[in-house]
């Protein structure tokens, strides 16, 4: 099968996180480890270099390595489950920050009246 280039360069980086669970030995061991893992694999985007990010890529392993166990119609399913959480999220911080703004308004608006 062919895939678009942005396509493949996924599924690369992908089978290389999975494969970071070793069976001996953790290779992400440490923010460091990932920041170093992520550099390799040229992932743009912010880092935090916290143990906190670490833990959500290592929590992500389980999910992709599904796609060496499904069918077809698995993979469709999980990539588009992955595609809906993945927006929940970004819709989810979204929200976040507008009641930010919002309650950020209202305590200036109230302080001037004040």
């Amino acid at each position: 099968m062919i895939f678009a280039y942005d396509t493949e360069v996924g599924l690369v980086s992908a089978a290389a996180l999975v494969n970071t669970a070793a069976r001996d030995s953790e290779l992400l061991a440490d923010p460091a480890a990932l920041d170093v893992f992520l550099t390799e694999q040229q992932w743009s985007g912010a880092r935090t270099g916290s143990t906190d990010e670490l833990a959500e890529v290592t929590t992500l392993r389980p999910v992709l390595r599904r796609f060496w166990e499904l069918d077809e119609v698995g993979a469709v399913a999980l990539v588009n489950r992955l595609l809906r959480d993945a927006k929940l999220y970004e819709i989810g911080a979204g929200t976040s920050e507008i009641r930010r703004m919002l309650i950020g308004r209202e305590m200036m608006g109230a302080m001037s009246a004040a």
